[in-house]
């Protein structure tokens, strides 16, 4: 998941095998862990769009 498919509280996604797209709501839990990682990430001098990251702030 890239930092860049979540718009507007929702994340933008494609199914795999009839690429329909899809938008699901990120609200609550799920949103205050977002923004978390987003304070964490905001950091590192370089920043990488991925939501999972290295303690280095690079690309797992």
């Amino acid at each position: 998941m890239d930092e860049r498919d979540i718009r507007d509280s929702f994340l933008h996604v494609a199914q795999g095998k009839t690429k329909t797209k899809r938008r699901i709501q990120v609200s609550g839990q799920p949103a205050d862990l977002l923004a978390r990682i987003a304070a964490c990430k905001a950091s590192y001098k370089v920043q990488a769009t991925r939501q999972v990251i290295g303690g280095d702030g690079g690309n797992r």
